[in-house]
């Protein structure tokens, strides 16, 4: 593992990791986010939005990338994630933190090195001296090319294929009927078109992903048995728009209690190539 600062785009103050023939990109400015994932000297296929604007600290910048969040969203988690964050590097492992001043919680992102495997370790500790109910939500924006899939059937002898739509939050809706979305007996599958619309699973294989010509991003996670999930016991989840494509992954409901550390592991998979993801053996096989 490789670690070292630079400055990103317009950005200073990140830090460049190098995990085997992989590369990500922190920013320290505000966040924790990470703005770059590819493979080293190739295409970001994270999704960007660079906004050189960040004295406005008490206005919500969509910077895209990939963040640490808390589900369910409500007014109570809703608050710009613009402030600077510390940094600690260990053995094979870099750690970036910030504070939400409001609900008085530590959020970090810790990106490991695991034998040459791209780790993402997501935490976040509760300060204050309130219980609060939530889960731990990881989302990573991806340009909007190829296919998404979603493992949509349950485990188990008696088995059932779920998704779950979004009808209607905020000013957005989901068009069931979109062009967007079809389906194999093992995969949901997200063309985008660039219409908005959210959908979700409970997501038993624990992986989401999206394939293209030159490669296939894929994020694994444990999905733990006999847990209730946000949102209809989504644990996969995925927004689509124009501009990105969300692959987003949950921890199960639990209360932050005061003064102790909760965290959600995902693994981030890259190839050089796309696979068929009609094919959800192929892309097993890469898990």
């Amino acid at each position: 593992m490789e670690i070292k600062k630079v400055e990103y785009a317009s950005y200073k103050e990140c830090y460049e990791v190098t995990i085997g023939d992989k590369t990500l990109v922190i920013t320290t400015l505000f966040g924790p986010r990470i703005l770059h994932f590819g493979f080293t000297g190739k295409e970001n296929i994270l999704y960007i939005n660079m906004n050189e604007d960040l004295s406005k600290q008490d206005e919500f910048i969509f910077y895209g990338g990939h963040r640490l969040w808390i589900s369910p969203e409500r007014i109570q988690t809703e608050h710009p994630d613009n402030h600077p964050c510390s940094v600690i590097e260990g053995k094979g492992e870099l750690t970036v933190t910030s504070r939400d001043p409001v609900l008085n919680f530590d959020k970090s992102i810790t990106i490991i090195d695991r034998q040459g495997r791209v780790v993402i370790r997501h935490r976040v500790t509760n300060h204050d001296g309130h219980l609060y109910d939530g889960a731990l939500w990881a989302i990573t924006c991806v340009v909007p090319q190829g296919t998404a899939f979603l493992p949509w059937r349950s485990k188990g002898d008696w088995k059932t294929n779920k998704i779950v739509y979004w009808q209607q939050w905020l000013d957005h809706a989901t068009n069931i009927g979109s062009e967007q979305y079809s389906k194999t007996p093992d995969l949901f599958l997200i063309k985008p078109n660039g219409e908005k619309g959210k959908v979700g699973t409970s997501g038993d294989e624990g992986f989401i992903g999206i394939t293209h010509n030159n490669y296939t991003f894929i994020k694994k996670f444990d999905r733990l048995p006999l847990t209730c999930y946000p949102d209809d016991n989504c644990a996969i989840q995925s927004f689509q728009c124009s501009d990105f494509v969300e692959l987003e992954t949950l921890g199960p409901l639990l209360t932050f209690t005061p003064g102790l550390t909760f965290e959600h592991t995902e693994e981030w998979i890259l190839t050089g190539k796309g696979v068929d993801p009609g094919n959800a053996d192929e892309i097993r096989k890469l898990l």
